[in-house]
Formats: structure tokens, C-alpha cells, sequence
């Protein structure tokens, strides 16, 4: 014999709170169902049965009113917060990013993001995802940068030009340094 739900009485301003949220929501949306699972629970209705009706787990059924009982229909209709890794020595990354952005990187005129994770010591992704919340487009590599060959001499050779201008020798290969 299945357990007696736990019953709880609604105030006459509660429901007709969930009774709006269910006429201005579509019938399968979450708000929908939340406030639909309350009423049902306020009726007295088994949980299970409340479950099979709005197509969701018993155990939401129970998380929802317990939701209900703790923040009535603000808590209900409030997301919990979800896990995850967004802190990084108890600073979130998006105000590291931030901050990073404000001063100018010591090794070249601005920042690309992957000069910006290896700076904060974060992974690419993480920086890539700080950007994006702040609304920030930054190039993964230098446009048109430099590569610095130590054994010719400290000559700069653009990624367009092929190896042999650089020391001025034709390798009979064709320029298949080039990009």
C-alpha cells in the first residue's frame, strides 16, 4: 500500500497564483507543470499518479513541493542553483577575464585568447566561455604573426613568406612553407 502524501493547504492568494502561471504558460512547458504538480498535491492526489499525469519523475513531484513548502510560488518557480566549476581561487573567471582585459599583456600589443588562459592559468575553454558571457570576440592567434627562426639570425619570417626568401637559398622544393 503506497505511502500517504504529505498534504498542505493553499491559501486562496496562492492558487490563484499557480491558477495564473497554468493560463499563461502552454500546457508542456516547466512553469506549467510546476504549479500544475502543486495543485494536484494540494488536492491530495498520490504523487505517483501526479507524476504519470505531467509526464515527470516522482521524485520532482516531491522536490517541486517541498519547493513549494520552503519559498511558496517564488521559490517554486526559481531554478536551483546548478553544480559546476565557475571559481578559480574563489574569484569567478569571468571577473578574472575582466580584469585581465582592463591592462594591456606585457609581450604584445593586445590580447588573443589563448595568450589570455595561458596568462591566468586557466584552460582555453574557460576563457573562451568568460568571453562569450561578456560579450567579447577575441582571435585565438595574432593575426599575421611573426615567427622568430634563433639560428638565422633573429630574422622575422611572416607566416606568408616561404623558408628559402628567408635565407635566401632555393631549396628546389617549392613553397612548401608557405601558407
Amino acid at each position: 500500500m503506497p505511502r500517504p502524501t504529505p498534504t498542505f493547504t493553499l491559501s486562496a492568494d496562492e492558487a490563484l497564483a499557480l491558477q495564473t502561471i497554468m493560463q499563461k504558460n502552454p500546457d508542456g512547458s516547466l512553469a506549467f507543470k510546476r504549479a500544475a504538480v502543486v495543485l494536484a498535491c494540494a488536492e491530495g492526489k498520490q504523487g505517483k499518479e501526479i507524476a504519470r499525469q505531467y509526464d515527470v519523475t516522482p521524485n520532482r513531484v516531491i522536490d517541486w513541493r517541498r519547493r513549494f513548502e520552503q519559498g511558496g510560488v517564488e521559490g517554486l518557480m526559481t531554478d536551483a542553483p546548478h553544480p559546476g566549476k565557475a571559481v578559480k581561487n574563489g574569484v569567478p573567471v569571468v571577473d578574472m577575464v575582466k580584469e585581465a582585459l582592463a591592462a594591456t599583456p606585457a609581450d604584445a600589443d593586445s590580447w588573443t585568447s589563448l595568450a589570455l588562459a595561458k596568462h591566468l592559468g586557466i584552460s582555453h575553454p574557460s576563457v573562451k566561455t568568460a568571453l562569450k558571457k561578456l560579450g567579447i570576440t577575441l582571435p585565438e592567434k595574432t593575426q599575421g604573426a611573426q615567427a622568430v627562426f634563433p639560428d638565422l639570425e633573429g630574422k622575422r619570417v611572416s607566416r606568408y613568406r616561404t623558408l628559402s626568401d628567408a635565407v635566401g637559398a632555393d631549396f628546389g622544393t617549392g613553397d612548401i612553407f608557405s601558407r
